[in-house]
C-alpha cells in the first residue's frame, strides 16, 4: 500500500524498488513502473482501496504513446511465409518496448477479477 503513488512522476501507480544505497534505504530510485506490480497487486489483494486499484489499472491500460503500457506488435513467429498479424498487449514496463505476453495474461486475469468484484465500472 505504501508503494502506491510513492514515485511522484507516477502518482496513480504502484512503484517498486528503492535506491539501495544503505541498509533499510527508503529513497526512491529512478525506475519505470513495472506492469506486474500493477496487476499482481490487484490479484494478490494487497490493497483494500478500490480507487487506487482503479487508477492503477487506468494508468497501466493507457496507450504506450501516452505513457501507459498498452501497445501493438507484430507476430513474426513462423517461417515468414505468412503476413505478420498485428496484436495488442502490454509492455513489461512503461519504459519497455514490444508486448510481453506473461504480463498481458496476468493483466487479463486482474481485469477479470476487477470486473467480478466491482462490476463494469472503469476501467
Amino acid at each position: 500500500q505504501k508503494m502506491y503513488g510513492f514515485d511522484e512522476r507516477y502518482t496513480h501507480s504502484y512503484t517498486m524498488g528503492t535506491s539501495g544505497e544503505s541498509r533499510c534505504d527508503a529513497e526512491l530510485r529512478p525506475a519505470p513502473i513495472a506492469c506486474d506490480a500493477q496487476f499482481w497487486n490487484l490479484l494478490a489483494d494487497v490493497d483494500p482501496q478500490q480507487p487506487r486499484k482503479t487508477s492503477s489499472l487506468v494508468a497501466a491500460l493507457m496507450p504506450a504513446e501516452q505513457g501507459g503500457m498498452l501497445t501493438q506488435d507484430a507476430d513474426l513467429i513462423g517461417n515468414g511465409s505468412s503476413i505478420a498479424r498485428q496484436l495488442e498487449g502490454l509492455r513489461f514496463s512503461n519504459w519497455g518496448h514490444g508486448i510481453q505476453w506473461e504480463n498481458t495474461a496476468s493483466a487479463v486475469m486482474a481485469m477479470a477479477l476487477y470486473r467480478q468484484r466491482y462490476g463494469e465500472q472503469n476501467p
